[in-house]
């Protein structure tokens, strides 16, 4: 867990252990074993390495608060979803950023008249030592973070949001939970050889569920 004290960025991994994170060992062998083959594969080492796009549809909810979240983010260059969708037309693009982390970037096709909503986000392995080791690190643009557990639940891959921070001037700082859209849950779990289920959902401790996505997506034609 997150100190309630801010800390540096610049204390993530350096070059000397530069690579993308390595999620067989962060969600552990028993874990990793236990899961679908097809997402062992989708999450193995290197799997990054060359630009991987998956394509699907997804539907889009949020609450009222949600919405209130959605344009405070805005205002930091962080974006989260505005409105309310079903169906909608989606392409992910997932690569290694040279830098140590994996970049996840959708992009939402709402309106066949504007370009597509993006929403983009790098993780990477949180410091080499102190309370952070080992944890893993999820930013989207803006500087909004969160400190992720990795795990595995019912032969799916679960990311869950531990804690909150916003990079300000090369510190971490932390941000009450109260203050943020909510314990962040993603699942990724299988639906067949080469085809998935991602799924994002934001449950604020007083006032519920702020977000929640789902969608169906394949693998490329030639799969990594």
């Amino acid at each position: 867990m997150m100190s309630d004290s801010a800390f540096r960025s610049d204390e993530v991994l350096g070059t000397d252990q530069a690579g993308e994170p390595d999620f067989r060992t962060l969600v552990g062998r028993e874990g990793w074993n236990r899961l679908d083959m097809d997402i062992q594969r989708r999450f193995a080492p290197g799997h990054a390495s060359t630009a991987i796009h998956y394509r699907g549809r997804m539907d889009i909810e949020r609450s009222a608060l949600g919405l209130l979240f959605a344009t405070l983010a805005q205002l930091i260059g962080a974006p989260l979803p505005m409105g309310r969708a079903g169906n909608v037309p989606t392409i992910v693009r997932v690569s290694d950023d040279r830098d140590g982390g994996v970049v996840w970037e959708r992009r939402l096709f709402l309106n066949r008249d504007r370009p597509p909503a993006c929403i983009r986000s790098t993780k990477r392995l949180g410091p080499s030592d102190g309370n952070l080791a080992d944890t893993l690190l999820e930013c989207v643009d803006g500087g909004l973070g969160m400190v992720l557990a990795v795990f595995e639940e019912g032969r799916s891959l679960v990311f869950e949001s531990r804690s909150y921070f916003l990079e300000l001037a090369g510190m971490r700082v932390p941000i009450p939970a109260l203050l943020t859209p909510g314990r962040c849950r993603v699942t990724h779990a299988a639906v067949a050889p080469t085809r998935f289920r991602f799924t994002m959902e934001m449950v604020h401790p007083l006032w519920g569920r702020t977000f929640h996505q789902t969608g169906l997506f394949n693998d490329p034609e030639t799969a990594p």
